[in-house]
């Protein structure tokens, strides 16, 4: 009587929709905002705007992308409506939130959440289907495995089109099953309305179109040669004007706009699946791989890692058990042969593309999982009839199964992109082998820390990922690249394994980093996946400017944009040594509008740099130490760096900073100093020369002495202001001749006309700057340097005084 309910129980094709909906909905629903994946915010957009375009009526933006990813963007479109009608219910109900494509998880997981409740209704109907192609013991056995098998789990809990055409493929392959088995006309057309919603999730169904026709030919073929006639092509007519009639229907793009539709689809499938874009890097066998380049030996790999021992197991009592069996011909085609031609063909398709991912393999999953299931079913059957006693204990055997699975599953849960087939090693050994980490693997681990961190609003995380951890973070990202230096500007900066293995940065990069603190370290399955250091925490932005043989200014640091006269500016700069050599000088300089330069200094590596600085390609942090002057005037100045010859200071290049870089603004000491700290003791001529005891000239500084016609020299005068100045002084630099006749002058208020004498401060220093050009027509010969001062007002001369004698050359 036991047995009996058992046998009930277990036939019954109720119980097992209830056990596998039970088993399968429950890893496809669990944690879905706890995790990113790649292209989901993409959808989320596409999803958005094709319910909008259902709700609007503008049809023809139902065409998003040339996935083209319709059925999907349907799922995501009723459970809008569904969502809609139940707010509608509770009294308040917003259309535009509830279809916002805003990048957080909360819509994510919402948009998962019906993916996830699609794909295990679709499971559900698969094992129904095979209940009654290949019976009731492959049918439990098949939904044992493909409600835990853990690599396409990553894709059934996604929003994403490769789940979808996974199930849709396969429920079109049982279709096909269940037709040769009992050929009927609805049947064939089953296979053709599934066949069109699978190329309406993804166009990589396409494979599903020439098996159809083989099959339904093959199985016709028989009934033509006994009996010519057109009545054999009735099926094939009917699957392939099902397929067209799904596509029409389920697709309202094609009703206004079907020009558009096909030359988009035409343009996606001829572009991206056949030429394969440029497809990035990838990794296979040990080294970075461009997508491209990746073979024909790339899936085979793949799916010896992403497959399960049990599979592996199943797959191989399958070839033990079927070594003996006649091989029929394709009007013939038993079951596994018509899932082995599927295989065939999928793989045909994906191998040949031009662009790969390890997520492209997923439709052969089912497929392979159901031969798995025909193999144990098979073996089981096989053994019973050898040792009849066991047959008692096939609920346990298949309870293993189970088991076994499961196992394999939650052990990778929330991710399951990060399982790898444990008999090759697992991810330890995978990590050798092909790309780690694409599904974004711990990226919301790193997010989660950042957003506890002290002022985590205002903190810059700098990642090759950050459109994956901008909606996670609360802070502001910055897209990391080898080119643009502005990830130096970065608080913190996020390296991820899939990076990381692909070369995406640049090992001098990644050693630099290794100089900063390790803030956290993300590690899963054993392997470590994602790093966050601390740093860089550049202020500003260099431009990138790229010296040729020297460096590229990426980024630099301002100890303050605003100072006073005599304090100290310290300058730190991040840039790569593309080749800098021993005899060169990196200088830091401060000038004013005039390109005159007040201060300027030598970077030298920081503490931890001296190799990087002589490394090509290195990255280095150096820093600059500049003085400035007491007597700089008041009013905004700006950076220059460059490289010139350190031992003669020829001008070899000099970087050009961004517009928008910060001007530094000086303002006056809080306590003047005493006048000796005006200038160097070893430079330029003291004076005494009085000015209505409001000014008096300290001294003065000439380079050169010697002056070569046509040629500049620079004439830096030193004031002090004894008292609050009241006159507005106008001053004339004249250059005499030996009989005291004026050969040239420059007439001007001090700093170059930019500081008149009546702003300036009571006990002020100021350094007073003066650019001489000779003219052409001045003789050569010596002269005297003279210095004159009138009043502004009165246009009076006030004093003069000769400073030195100077000889003009030719």
């Amino acid at each position: 009587m036991r047995d009996h309910l058992k046998n009930k129980l277990t036939e019954s094709a109720l119980v097992l929709a209830l056990v596998i909906f039970s088993l399968a909905i429950v890893p496809r629903i669990s944690n879905l905002d706890t995790f990113v994946g790649p292209d989901e915010f993409f959808w989320a957009t596409c999803s958005a705007n094709f319910s909008n375009a259902l709700a609007t009526g503008d049809l023809a933006q139902t065409y998003q992308a040339g996935h083209p990813g319709v059925t999907l963007m349907w799922i995501t479109a009723i459970n809008d409506r569904l969502r809609y009608g139940y707010e509608m219910l509770l009294g308040s109900a917003n259309w535009q939130a509830i279809v916002s494509p805003q990048k957080t998880m909360t819509m994510l997981a919402s948009k998962r959440q019906a993916v996830a409740v699609a794909q295990t209704v679709l499971l559900v109907v698969m094992v129904l289907l095979l209940k009654r192609v290949l019976g009731n013991n492959v049918a439990w056995l098949a939904g044992f495995l493909l409600a835990f098998d853990p690599f396409p789990l990553s894709e059934f809990r996604a929003l994403r089109t490769e789940g979808l055409v996974t199930m849709l493929n396969t429920l079109t392959l049982l279709s096909l099953l269940l037709y040769i088995q009992r050929p009927r006309l609805r049947y064939a057309i089953l296979a053709g309305g599934l066949t069109g919603v699978g190329l309406l999730s993804k166009v990589s169904a396409a494979p599903l179109l020439p098996l159809s026709i083989l099959v339904i030919l093959g199985l016709e073929a028989k009934n033509f040669r006994l009996a010519p006639s057109f009545k054999p092509l009735k099926p094939l007519a009917s699957y392939l004007i099902a397929v067209l009639l799904t596509i029409l229907i389920f697709w309202p793009a094609l009703w206004v706009a079907p020009r558009y539709v096909y030359q988009e689809m035409y343009n996606y499938v001829a572009v991206r699946a056949l030429e394969g874009e440029s497809g990035g890097d990838s990794f296979f066998w040990g080294q970075p791989t461009p997508n491209t380049e990746l073979g024909l030996s790339f899936y085979p790999v793949v799916l010896l890692y992403r497959t399960s021992p049990i599979l592996w197991l199943g797959l191989i009592l399958l070839i033990i058990v079927r070594s003996k069996k006649y091989v029929g011909q394709i009007g013939n085609l038993s079951y596994d042969k018509s899932l082995l031609l599927y295989l065939i063909l999928f793989f045909i398709l994906i191998a040949t593309a031009r662009l790969k991912y390890d997520r492209y393999a997923m439709p052969l999953f089912p497929a392979l999982d159901i031969l798995a299931a025909m193999g144990l079913v098979m073996a089981w059957a096989w053994l019973t009839e050898r040792l009849p006693r066991l047959k008692s204990l096939g609920w346990l055997a298949a309870l293993l199964v189970l088991m076994g699975q499961m196992a394999l599953a939650w052990s990778q849960h929330p991710y399951y992109y990060t399982y790898w087939n444990p008999l090759l090693g697992g991810a330890t050994q995978a990590i050798k082998v092909l790309p780690v980490g694409t599904g974004g693997e711990g990226i919301e681990q790193i997010a989660t820390y950042m957003n506890t961190l002290p002022n985590a609003k205002h903190l810059k995380l700098a990642s090759g990922n950050s459109q994956k951890v901008a909606p996670l973070f609360h802070g502001k990202t910055i897209a990391m690249t080898n080119l643009d230096g502005h990830w130096f500007l970065g608080d913190y900066t996020f390296i991820h394994i899939s990076q990381l293995q692909r070369g995406k940065h640049d090992p001098e990069i990644i050693t630099y980093l290794h100089q900063k603190p390790l803030d956290n370290l993300v590690s899963l399955v054993g392997l470590e996946y994602a790093w966050l250091y601390r740093g860089p925490s550049a202020q500003y932005f260099g431009g990138d400017t790229k010296l040729t043989g020297r460096a590229t200014l990426h980024a630099y640091n301002l100890s303050g944009t605003t100072l006073n006269a005599g304090q100290i500016l310290t300058v730190t700069v991040y840039f790569r040594n593309d080749g800098q050599q021993p005899t060169d000088r990196f200088y830091v300089r401060l000038v004013d509008s005039d390109n005159y330069i007040w201060t300027e200094a030598e970077v030298v590596p920081r503490v931890g740099f001296a190799e990087a600085f002589r490394t090509r390609k290195a990255v280095v942090e150096g820093e600059a130490i500049l003085p400035l002057p007491i007597g700089m005037p008041i009013g905004n100045y700006s950076l220059k760096m460059g490289y010139d010859e350190a031992k003669t200071g020829k001008f070899i290049g000099e970087f050009t900073l961004p517009k928008e870089s910060p001007p530094l603004t000086i303002e006056l000491p809080a306590v003047f100093p005493s006048p000796e700290t005006l200038w160097p003791a070893d430079k330029g001529q003291k004076v005494q020369f009085n000015l209505q005891n409001e000014l008096n000239l300290l001294g003065y500084y000439l380079k050169p002495e010697q002056w070569q016609t046509g040629e500049i020299m620079w004439l830096t005068l030193y004031w002090q202001a004894l008292t609050q100045v009241r006159h507005d002084y106008v001053l004339a630099v004249q250059l005499l001749d030996r009989s005291g006749q004026e050969t040239a002058y420059w007439l001007g208020r001090p700093v170059r006309s930019g500081y008149p004498t009546n702003q300036w401060q009571k006990n002020q220093l100021v350094q007073d700057p003066w650019r001489l050009s000779s003219a052409p027509d001045v003789l050569p010969g010596h002269y005297t340097l003279a210095l004159a001062v009138y009043d502004a007002d009165t246009k009076e001369l006030v004093k003069r005084i000769s400073l030195q004698e100077v000889e003009v050359i030719k």
